[in-house]
């Protein structure tokens, strides 16, 4: 009986250290798990996002071209009003003299 006592101890003792070595084994797991989940959603917001930016990029480059056209017709209405100024201005020293 004492030697079963004895066996006994050791079982328990031996279980005990296997619980202990098993929540340490445990515990990187879980962690590593968590890891996994957060990448794998990060994954799906990455995939879930290409549209949008891929939609982003579209309007960027319709807003650049709208960009263009319009600084080009500026630098065209801004020729016009010199083109024009200077005819009013050969207008005014025409009437000038006209009124001499």
């Amino acid at each position: 009986m004492k030697r079963e006592r004895v066996a006994f101890e050791a079982l328990t003792n031996a279980a005990r250290d296997s619980s202990q070595n098993l929540a340490q084994l445990t515990q990187p797991v879980t962690e590593a798990q968590k890891v996994v989940s957060e990448l794998a959603g990060a994954r799906q917001i990455a995939g879930a996002a290409r549209p949008v930016l891929a939609t982003l990029d579209e309007q960027t480059e319709n807003v650049a071209k709208v960009q263009r056209r319009t600084e080009t017709q500026l630098t065209q209405n801004s020729d016009s009003a010199k083109q024009l100024r200077a005819e009013i201005d050969e207008l005014r020293g025409v009437l000038e003299q006209a009124w001499r």
